[in-house]
């Protein structure tokens, strides 16, 4: 029953935020007609055809931007390793350190009130270092943080483990977005938005099997837990050869014009 308690209030929280978002914001209405040669199509078809093709022709435009290219790799790199530490915590908790129930719940919702603060100071940070540096420190932080777990035991480390997640978690998730909006081209954020998100979907595939496959052949979680640093330590690697500023130029000197 408490279970469903919290399905539905999560249901609730959604939908509320939802109205809230449908009501307040204002953004102006997009007039432009369907290409002449997908008119005749149903508007289902037609639109569908429009989205295949202008992902397509998205992914040759990045592809044309060598950093924001390599951006994109590194972020799908040590995100993954960020999704599998969010994903594989609890089962860590439960599994190799033996905690309880509440004290999973109540590290979870530690980490999503510290996160938000973690975004707070690394937006201050980034002020001061940029927003590659104090992302590249985030990523410090989250080898820091899998390292940390090997060698916890108890609730009392665990939480701790909980505060950094959060503080690491708020930074590297908002820099991120931030680092990636300054180098995509002006009038083109939808789209490149768009081909982010995929990136994101793919962050959430080979970090969770090799942490499964480590967890089968060791039979220890602390071992597969251990192994996610090469994720933020490739992803450190490749980010560090990003040129954001060239990528800057790139999108300023570009024209982006969509052709369907």
């Amino acid at each position: 029953f408490a279970a469903r308690i919290a399905i539905a209030m999560a249901g609730i929280w959604w939908a509320g935020f939802s109205v809230v978002t449908f009501v307040m914001l204002k953004e102006d209405k997009s007039n432009e007609p369907i290409p002449e040669k997908y008119r005749s199509l149903p508007l289902v078809v037609a639109y569908t055809k429009i989205g295949i093709s202008r992902t397509l022709i998205t992914a040759k435009k990045v592809g044309k931007f060598k950093h924001l290219l390599i951006f994109l790799i590194a972020f799908m790199i040590y995100n993954d390793g960020i999704q599998t530490v969010i994903f594989m915590a609890t089962i860590y908790g439960k599994e190799e350190l033996h905690l309880s129930s509440s004290v999973l719940m109540v590290t979870l919702l530690v980490i999503q009130f510290i996160a938000f603060f973690g975004a707070l100071i690394f937006g201050r940070l980034a002020e001061k270092i940029s927003s590659k540096k104090a992302l590249m420190l985030s990523l410090v932080m989250w080898s820091l943080v899998v390292i940390y777990a090997y060698f916890i035991s108890g609730p009392k480390a665990y939480f701790i483990l909980g505060i950094i997640v959060g503080l690491s978690m708020g930074g590297s998730q908002a820099l991120s977005r931030s680092l990636y909006g300054s180098m995509i081209p002006a009038g083109a954020s939808a789209e490149f938005y768009g081909f982010y998100s995929v990136f994101s979907k793919f962050s959430a595939i080979w970090g969770p099997a090799v942490f499964g496959i480590i967890n089968q052949l060791s039979g220890s979680s602390r071992n597969a837990i251990l192994s996610l640093v090469c994720f933020f330590v490739v992803g450190l690697i490749m980010l560090a050869f990003v040129d954001v500023e060239k990528a800057r130029d790139a999108k300023s000197s570009a024209l982006f014009a969509l052709k369907v």
